[in-house]
């Protein structure tokens, strides 16, 4: 899984390929971060209202996307 950052200032976003497919879209903003699949406007698979202003912290943002690709990979095998 790997995440391409598309936008580095405000908001803080990710396109998440598997291979040369797009899984997943990241977004953080104001506080909160979401996720859908397989990208923008998608099905909503994870939401937090409690991370960075607009970009995550160097602390918060391996923790975060760790979850965030648990999240997506639970998505993808619902079993």
């Amino acid at each position: 899984m790997k995440f391409i950052e598309t936008c580095h200032a405000v908001p803080e976003q990710y396109d998440v390929f598997e291979g040369s497919k797009q899984i997943a879209y990241v977004r953080i903003r104001w506080g909160e971060i979401w996720v859908s699949v397989p990208d923008c406007g998608g099905k909503l698979i994870y939401h937090r209202d409690d991370v960075g202003f607009g970009r995550l912290t160097k602390l918060e943002r391996p923790i975060i996307l760790k979850e965030v690709q648990e999240a997506i990979l639970g998505d993808l095998d619902p079993s």
